[in-house]
């Protein structure tokens, strides 16, 4: 618990004292692969995907200036996300490279893109289709991102954003035993 407090102390930090902030939704995509063993001791093969609505208050710090309209920064995130029976709570953070639109507030293009690469904190809850039960987990992964941005005529920065996890998560122990990827999508707009 203590690390899960750090962890939102030093995003909430880093997004204070960010240049440009954006928030979206979109979905999340959990795949499951491996087998489920209940309270009850069954065990179950699981290979299932849960979808979950998600929104992400996310920041953009650029601190180092490459070129003209390329910038190196940190992309810190928060996320939080439901569907039906399921939950989900991400804290992603990113070493970005970002040019164009919403890569600085003095960026005057009209199309930007942004890649990067980081870890990420994620805690959910998942009802397993065909187990009758829930499964609830948290992990650290590695995690990528690519984003493009577009500066609409006298409006606000808008983006299409995809993150996943580059590796499957491997658990070995606990109820699920298998292994655990993870997809976001999401349309989000500056301010």
């Amino acid at each position: 618990m203590k690390k899960l407090i750090l962890i939102l102390l030093l995003t909430y930090s880093a997004n204070a004292s960010a240049q440009s902030f954006q928030m979206g939704s979109g979905v999340i995509l959990y795949r499951f692969e491996g087998t489920f063993k209940d309270r009850n001791s069954y065990t179950y093969s699981v290979d299932q995907s849960t979808i979950i609505f998600n929104l992400l208050f996310a920041g953009h710090i650029p601190f180092k200036q490459i070129k003209e309209e390329l910038y190196l920064g940190v992309n810190p995130n928060v996320g939080i996300g439901f569907f039906n029976s399921s939950f989900s709570g991400d804290i992603p953070v990113y070493l970005s490279m970002r040019y164009g639109a919403g890569s600085s507030k003095e960026s005057l293009k009209e199309f930007g893109a942004a890649f990067g690469a980081g870890i990420r904190f994620t805690g959910f809850s998942s009802y397993m289709q065909n187990t009758g039960s829930s499964y609830s987990s948290s992990f650290v992964s590695p995690s990528v991102m690519a984003q493009i941005t577009i500066m609409p005529a006298g409006g606000t920065p808008l983006s299409l954003r995809a993150d996943f996890t580059p590796v499957p998560i491997n658990k070995d122990k606990g109820a699920f035993i298998g292994q655990i990827s993870q997809y976001n999508f999401l349309l989000m707009r500056s301010f």
